[in-house]
């Protein structure tokens, strides 16, 4: 069965630094304990409060990272040619500035691992 994959709770609490305020169905309490139920409007009446933490799919915070922050990430497929074994990785683009060469992480056991960290690395070294 396919589910959908969402942010851990190191990458909520980073998120929630940055500004990211995203109508989400999922919410970490302080414990990293996730919470079910649709928020209206957009968060919860305690997201204001250092003990609750949004919690995303990777696919919505990607498409914010595309659409206001214009960075575009790509999780690949590595065939071992450049670490000698089957792994994953992550390319991000600025699309705004096409003389940059990008950012590039290689060495991940899995395409949702890849996208977690490529996520981290851009709420922290690119906005």
């Amino acid at each position: 069965m396919i589910t959908e994959d969402y942010i851990n709770f190191e990458t909520a609490k980073l998120l929630k630094k940055k500004g990211f305020n995203e109508p989400c169905y999922r919410w970490y309490d302080g414990n990293g304990y996730v919470l079910n139920g649709l928020t209206i409007p957009a968060i919860p009446f305690e997201y204001s409060s250092s003990e609750c933490y949004l919690c995303p799919t990777h696919q919505m915070v990607l498409k914010k990272l595309r659409e206001e922050h214009k960075l575009h990430i790509a999780i690949l497929w590595d065939n071992g040619a450049c670490i000698g074994k089957n792994s994953f990785r992550y390319h991000i683009d600025r699309m705004d500035n096409y003389e940059d060469k990008g950012y590039n992480k290689i060495g991940f056991d899995s395409a949702e691992e890849a996208c977690e960290e490529a996520i981290k690395f851009c709420f922290e070294n690119l906005i």
